[in-house]
């Protein structure tokens, strides 16, 4: 989890290089139920793998492990 006070990324990472339907399943469960306690931040999940392609599985990115030093781990645009 990381967090600036304003909102929080939920960040789970898997070293699977092949994208799993149910890869997001974690962070998308947690994401749930902070949500339905009343947290009042914007709550963004991702999930660092070790594939090579970037993708996004409904409000989840999935990045690929090369790709952590680029990536902006605060979603100020996430969903409340």
């Amino acid at each position: 989890m990381s967090t600036d006070g304003r909102s929080v990324t939920l960040i789970e990472a898997k070293s699977g290089a092949t994208i799993a339907s149910d890869y997001t399943d974690g962070v998308d469960r947690l994401a749930r139920v902070l949500r339905a306690r009343a947290h009042d931040r914007p709550i963004a999940t991702r999930v660092i793998h070790g594939g090579m392609t970037r993708q996004t599985r409904g409000p989840t990115q999935l990045v690929p492990w090369y790709e952590i030093d680029q990536h902006t781990w605060i979603d100020t645009d996430a969903p409340a």
